[in-house]
């Protein structure tokens, strides 16, 4: 019988524990969501892990910098937006746009 010190399994990056912080497998590693990158062992969602300004994450994401805003777009809170009508945007990492 073995006694040793309980050793958690934590997710690999890209994914979330939200149900069983005290989890032995994997099993309960969830996708980061969109707008959000999750490095190893991260067990709660947070506002510090939205993706950088000017980049956008896909679900899974585990760098803060997964996609670059291209022309045309604003990306903010990790998530990509078209231009409002009447406005553009030239450059790419943009978070504003231009009138």
């Amino acid at each position: 019988r073995s006694t040793g010190s309980y050793q958690p399994t934590y997710c690999p990056s890209g994914t979330i524990n939200l149900i069983d912080v005290s989890q032995t497998s994997n099993s309960s590693c969830l996708a980061c969501d969109i707008g959000s990158y999750c490095f190893k062992g991260i067990t709660l969602p947070d506002g510090d892990h939205n993706c950088h300004e000017g980049y956008y994450c896909d679900v899974g994401s585990s760098s803060a910098q997964q996609n670059e805003c291209p022309e045309g777009q604003k990306c903010s809170n990790g998530l990509i937006d078209g231009c409002e009508v009447g406005t553009y945007n030239p450059d790419k990492i943009q978070t504003q746009i231009l009138a």
